[in-house]
Formats: C-alpha cells, structure tokens, sequence
C-alpha cells in the first residue's frame, strides 16, 4: 500500500465475511479499510476480525488494522 507502506493486496469487496475469509486465509497481518465504506459498523468489523490494535492512518479515512497471528477460522 503507497498509503501505509505494508505490503498489501486488494480485499473483496463483497462484505464483512468475505473479508474476514480472505484475511485468514492469507494469514495476514494487517487489514487496511476505508472508514468511509466499512463493511458493516465498526463494532461488527472488530466483532469479526479481533483486531489487536487499530491506527488511523493521518490525513486520510483509512484505518490499519492489527490481527492478532494467531487467530483460526471459525
């Protein structure tokens, strides 16, 4: 990501659980959203995805999230 400077691909973009399968699936580290198009509230996003931290990124509406490694596929 120019953005964010982590490595990053495209997430789907067809909702929260789709997300969430692709960004286990991939073991990734970190999720980066658009705040202004969540895939759902910010409080079912954290729901599902258990972020152990999240950052927004200065001067923009995109929001870098944490994920814990250790997290499994339920």
């Amino acid at each position: 990501s120019v953005t964010t400077g982590y490595t990053a691909i495209p997430m789907p973009g067809n909702g929260l659980d789709a997300i969430t399968k692709e960004a286990l699936g991939l073991q990734a580290t970190h999720a980066i959203l658009d705040g202004e198009h969540l895939p759902g509230s910010p409080g079912a996003v954290a729901e599902q995805l258990h972020p152990t931290r999240t950052e927004a990124v200065p001067g923009q509406t995109m929001f870098v999230l944490e994920l814990a490694p250790e997290r499994q596929p339920q």
